[in-house]
């Protein structure tokens, strides 16, 4: 598992872990995410680590993306996105996230306390066990406090903060970290840093703004991940810094964004990543507009070797979605996308999605056409949502005459007082029907859920910590 990060840095371990649940406030008090978008030129699984903690992974199929569904480790670190191709190539990008600072109403309070051996141990074999602690408490509508201490046999490290509500001002947090640290051949060292996020909007334009930053009081200062390599040649950060600004513009034509992160190492390595675009949407239609600059230079060292790591890369992409079907038909979409990049490459594509029978039968065909040897590349997609399960198959080809052919079943069984029950994918909260007698009846909360010859029925999908109602048809 992985210990909490609104203070410190998310770290994985094995171990035991209490902490408050914000799946337990209102839907309104949880926390902003900023949209992941892409385009996958097959069907792909996406995945979004944020502080080395995977927080969404999914396939998804080939053409435009677009995920809000997540829920961020932290309120401030970038996010990492890999795109798996199903032909075995990779594309990474990063979002920067730099979210509303740590302001808790009057009175609230958010924890966690975690212990365990941590599960990425120090190059030469040593093992550490890791106990964690943060706390984050509202003093007043105004301001916050929050505080943390993270221990181990040779890292030691604390730090404080407070959050303010300035008003018309925007909201600002800021803190201390301090660690004391053991080294196998320079001693015990130790120093300090500066953490500060800052966000502000403005109503009356509908612009959002916000900052993050960590920068080194004291060039000995390091987080845990670093401590623990210090004593081989890793690559350690000193200064990092993110900005972003959504600008909603009038009249219902869409929003323009900006997104850049800066990144500073020991070695002198910098990397620096800005992202532009504007999204709208016109009578159903979506269309956005997007450009990727990243820059990474200088030289990182790793465990095993050296190797030089500057590299440019530049993107620029359009994407156009058209509803092709009625409202209450089955649903008919069709998608275009074009992008070129600063190696001269131009990849188009277009996909056409729909679905049948109640939603029970979601399909989709795609294809497309890149240029410097990457050729033709398509392939279609289905997936059935049974009484009792899900079936799925995909087929897709690239150049090289590379092709892929996958299919699968996932489902869940359920066993209770009551019988045991097949159904589709559990979920985080889930419930069972009992309808003693009634077989066949529908299940309105789902797509194609009925219950069985004993009546029972598993509904996934429900929200936790809430009243839900489940609603069966009648009619059935």
């Amino acid at each position: 598992m992985y210990s909490s990060a609104t203070v410190f840095d998310s770290i994985q371990f094995r171990g035991v872990m209490l902490q408050s649940s914000e799946q337990m406030r209102p839907v309104g008090e949880r926390n902003y995410v900023p949209a992941v978008s892409g385009v996958a030129s097959t069907d792909a699984r996406v995945t979004i680590r944020q502080n080395g903690q995977v927080v969404y992974q999914s396939s998804v199929p080939a053409g435009h993306f677009t995920i809000t569904d997540y829920s961020p480790a932290s309120y401030g670190g970038n996010l990492h996105v890999t795109v798996q191709e199903s032909d075995g190539s990779t594309n990474e990008f990063i979002v920067p996230f730099a979210s509303v600072p740590i302001l808790e109403r009057k009175g609230g309070v958010k924890y966690s306390v975690s212990a365990g051996r941590y599960l990425e141990d120090s190059w030469d074999g040593a093992h550490h066990n890791v106990a964690q602690a943060e706390l984050v408490y509202g003093l007043s509508d105004f301001t916050t406090f929050y505080g943390g201490t993270q221990v181990t046999n040779d890292y030691r490290a604390a730090a404080l903060g407070i959050g303010l509500n300035l008003g018309q001002f925007g909201a600002l947090s800021s803190g201390v970290k301090y660690a004391r640290y053991d080294t196998r051949h320079e001693g015990t060292r130790s120093g300090r840093a500066l953490v500060m996020d800052y966000a502000k909007g403005v109503t009356s334009t509908n612009t959002r703004f916000s900052f993050s930053l960590q920068q080194q009081l004291d060039k000995n200062y390091l987080n845990f991940k670093d401590a623990i390599a210090f004593d081989r040649p890793a690559d350690q950060e000193k200064n990092r810094v993110g900005a972003s600004i959504v600008q909603g513009l009038p009249d219902s034509l869409g929003a323009l964004n900006a997104d850049m992160v800066y990144q500073r190492f020991r070695s002198g390595r910098d990397i620096r990543s800005l992202s532009v675009g504007y999204t709208g949407t016109y009578k159903g239609i979506n269309y956005g507009l997007y450009f990727r600059r990243y820059q990474d230079t200088g030289r990182e060292r790793s465990a095993m070797a050296s190797a030089e790591r500057g590299r440019n890369s530049s993107e620029v992409m359009f994407t156009v979605g058209i509803p092709l079907s009625r409202k209450g038909e089955n649903s008919l979409r069709a998608g275009y996308t074009i992008s070129h990049n600063n190696d001269g490459m131009v990849d188009q594509s277009v996909r056409l999605d729909g679905d049948a029978y109640d939603k029970r039968l979601s399909w989709g065909v795609q294809q497309g056409y890149g240029t410097h040897g990457t050729a033709n590349y398509g392939g279609v997609n289905a997936v059935y949502r049974g009484g009792f399960g899900e079936m799925n198959a995909a087929f897709s080809y690239a150049r090289h005459n590379h092709s892929t052919v996958s299919y699968g079943m996932t489902g869940a069984v359920t066993a209770s007082e009551y019988g045991v029950v097949f159904s589709h994918p559990l979920s985080e909260s889930n419930a069972m029907v009992v309808a003693p007698d009634a077989e066949g009846i529908r299940v309105l909360n789902g797509v194609n859920v009925h219950t069985d010859e004993d009546g029972l029925a598993v509904v996934p999908g429900l929200s936790a910590y809430r009243n839900n109602t489940i609603r069966l048809d009648s009619r059935s």
